[in-house]
């Protein structure tokens, strides 16, 4: 199962699936801090760009399946987690997942049901929730 799309400028589109998401340098073995107490894992989205690197200077356009989107400098790529992992298994929905972003180590400032990572020289609008329930753990 495909759980997140890299697409954009001059790359060919990837898809990753959890295998490939655990394969990956750069795991972080628990950010169980940020949602209470459970097993959670993930892996560095730094990580995750070195497999199709952006543009120099350039954006990750941050989209989730229910039409929310946030836009992280390439730059800043070391300090996002890609969450995706619920003990041994996928991130259910119920917990954000497949994929979840989370922006250093505050897990309210998150992105729920990430779908697609698209590489950009422009950044995109930022149409994140505001409601407390979308963002919550």
């Amino acid at each position: 199962m495909i759980l997140v799309r890299i697409e954009g400028e001059g790359i060919a589109p990837a898809e990753l699936t959890f295998a490939q998401l655990l394969a990956l340098p750069g795991q972080v073995a628990s950010v169980s801090t940020l949602f209470h107490g459970q097993e959670v894992g993930g892996v560095r989205l730094s990580a995750v760009l070195a497999l199709a690197p952006p543009p120099a200077e350039g954006f990750v356009i941050v989209q989730s399946t229910d039409g929310f989107s946030t836009t992280i400098r390439a730059s800043a790529a070391h300090e996002c987690i890609l969450v995706y992992r619920l003990g041994a298994g996928p991130l259910p929905a119920t917990r954000g997942g497949p994929v979840r972003l989370v922006v250093g180590d505050d897990a309210r400032a998150s992105l729920k049901f990430v779908g697609t990572l698209k590489l950009s020289t422009q950044p995109g609008s930022d149409l994140r929730p505001t409601c407390a329930h979308h963002r919550a753990a």
